[in-house]
């Protein structure tokens, strides 16, 4: 009798302590639903050294970075306590101490460095860009991460998201996810109940193909229930039910460019600048797709702060500045050159050509295969061009003005701004962007036109707050939620 009490006893126990830990799970951890994504058949289950960017951006939810870019190029702290400059080309980061790995270690300084370590082997890797930056690095006084720059300021900092790995190479991370398995076809991850990030959706299931573009058709056939494209794809998905399209602008600038060693008048730049039309060219021509914009430096971010001083379509003002030059208008026989491989391009010089017409110049365009169209650009064999670059995570634009360059332009007064935007604190960049998109407004090497949008694409049961990031679609995946139940 008094051992079947017992048994009752420890029974009773048992289902209490089971039941308040549940509740306490589901006051603590409010996990449901299921998001299922894509990748492609991995050549390395490490977002440090695979050469897909969409593997890399899956795989990073099992890891947490130092920083997270956030899309309007503000960055937040998440591994990171703090960082400051000791000079112009040493930078100092500081380590929270509560971050643990899955196993239950602390996630250390010697951690950041052996990822880093590990990242260095492999160039092909979406966050490769860092070494442009960083000549070296070592672990400092306590839990501190030392970095020598090869060019110095804060055009490094946004290269600071990159995964943390333990040890750089194990599938062990901090992050939001962890991992559970993976077959041939699928990889699992479920809810990281001791990440400092915690998420909503429990689990994430990864379908993997062999192919590019095989999620397309995955999405519209049902197997995944989210997809991120271009949005020249938008056909595909525009005709299928229950789906959210959500576009956000790009890194990949487009651009008139000008043979600067040929096209001298400034009074011909501005007269053509002031003849297109930018609001109609990305509402009607791009049908919406694309983001106007006056500079290289991406809208809607912290640099967006030059909208308002760029031209706006006067043929008055375009006729005027004719005048100036020492050509009248039937003189001014230019052509754009265009990759006829691409027909948003081919579309947006056919437009131009139209639009720069009307104030008398005789413009044509020159459509090539893509091929033809590197070469002719290499060989300065132009007198316009249609242009799109990806520009880079820092939006440096070293690459693009100073020295030898796309363009083939250079101006000492360019240079030393540019330097200026870089060696300026990350906060204060924005301001000294300002000052330098003045002057490329006024000297115009080139005329900014848009940033062509992407789009993530889900099913209506997945839903939350979105703040997509063209470097990394999954990076606020904390904030996703699914209605979907394994």
């Amino acid at each position: 009798m008094k051992k079947c009490i017992s048994i009752i006893l420890i029974l009773v126990i048992i289902s209490t302590f089971t039941s308040c830990k549940n509740k306490n799970d589901e006051e603590l951890y409010n996990y449901s639903g299921t998001i299922i994504t894509y990748m492609y058949t991995p050549d390395f289950m490490n977002p440090l050294a695979t050469a897909y960017k969409t593997n890399a951006q899956v795989l990073s939810m099992m890891y947490s970075p130092l920083f997270n870019v956030k899309n309007d190029l503000t960055v937040e702290p998440v591994v990171a306590e703090k960082y400051g400059f000791l000079d112009s080309t040493t930078l100092e980061v500081t380590l929270k101490s509560d971050f643990t790995f899955t196993d239950g270690t602390v996630l250390s300084a010697s951690d950041v460095i052996a990822s880093l370590d590990y990242l260095k082997k492999f160039k092909k890797n979406m966050y490769h860009g860092i070494f442009d930056y960083v000549e070296s690095y070592y672990k400092g006084v306590g839990n501190t991460i030392t970095f020598k720059l090869k060019k110095g300021g804060s055009s490094v900092i946004p290269y600071l998201d990159f995964p943390i790995v333990k040890g750089g190479n194990k599938k062990i991370g901090s992050g939001p996810y962890r991992y559970v398995s993976r077959d041939n076809d699928c990889m699992i991850m479920t809810a990281n109940k001791t990440s400092k990030t915690q998420t909503k959706t429990k689990t994430i299931k990864v379908k993997i193909y062999a192919k590019e573009k095989m999620q397309n058709s995955a999405f519209v056939n049902n197997e995944i229930n989210v997809v991120n494209s271009d949005i020249y794809d938008l056909a595909q998905f525009s005709s299928k039910k229950n789906t959210n399209i959500k576009e956000y602008a790009s890194d990949y600038f487009t651009f008139l460019g000008f043979n600067n060693e040929k096209i001298t008048d400034i009074n011909i730049k501005k007269a053509i600048a002031y003849t297109i039309d930018k609001d109609d060219l990305t509402s009607t021509v791009l049908v919406g797709h694309a983001l106007k914009t006056a500079s290289p430096f991406r809208p809607n971010t912290i640099y967006d702060t030059t909208q308002g001083l760029d031209y706006k379509k006067n043929t008055d003002k375009a006729k005027e500045f004719l005048k100036r030059s020492e050509l009248v208008p039937n003189d001014i026989a230019f052509s754009i050159l265009v990759n006829s491989e691409t027909p948003s391009k081919q579309k947006t010089a056919e437009y131009l050509a139209s639009t720069l017409s009307e104030s008398g110049m005789n413009i044509t365009v020159t459509s090539v295969n893509y091929k033809t169209y590197i070469q002719k650009i290499k060989n300065m064999e132009y007198d316009m061009f249609i242009g799109e670059i990806q520009m880079p995570h820092s939006y440096d634009l070293t690459f693009l003005l100073k020295g030898e360059n796309l363009f083939n332009y250079n101006n000492e007064l360019i240079d030393e701004y540019i330097d200026k935007v870089n060696y300026s604190s990350y906060t204060s960049r924005p301001e000294a962007a300002k000052e330098l998109n003045k002057i490329l407004l006024n000297k115009l090497p080139f005329i900014s036109l848009y940033f062509r949008q992407n789009m993530l694409v889900t099913s209506k049961e997945i839903y939350g707050s979105f703040d997509i990031s063209p470097e990394n679609v999954y990076y606020d995946i904390i904030n996703w939620e699914s209605k979907k139940e394994d």
